[in-house]
């Protein structure tokens, strides 16, 4: 199996043959970000920054991102840890992620967002 990508509102999400997933975003000008993803039952968990490095304009970024199919592999996905209600979007302070010695230090909250489109 070799590497795949999807798009997931500004992040290009990757497969890797390994089962590892990571994603890849603009990260400034000509410069793209990356990190690590992992998945808890019907969320994607997207780690902070670990990279920078040379990469595509913003616009062009973009355009990579369109001709990617649309990620499906989870109902939600975590850019950040606030967590959010999906009816209304209030914020919720009391979740606790699960303990994951791997993943290393998380903060206290999560923010999670459904995979589909908004209208």
């Amino acid at each position: 199996m070799q590497e795949r990508s999807y798009r997931l509102a500004q992040y290009e999400i990757i497969l890797e043959s390994n089962g590892r997933i990571r994603w890849r975003a603009h990260g400034g000008f000509a410069n793209t970000k990356s990190g690590k993803c992992f998945i808890e039952g019907n969320v994607l968990f997207i780690g902070p920054s670990e990279k920078s490095e040379a990469g595509l304009l913003k616009n062009e970024f973009r355009e990579h991102l369109k001709r990617l199919p649309q990620w499906d592999m989870t109902k939600y996905y975590c850019p950040s840890y606030t967590l959010h209600a999906c009816k209304g979007g209030r914020a919720r302070g009391d979740w606790q992620p699960p303990a994951r010695p791997e993943a290393g230090p998380r903060n206290t909250t999560a923010e999670i967002r459904s995979t589909r489109p908004s209208l």
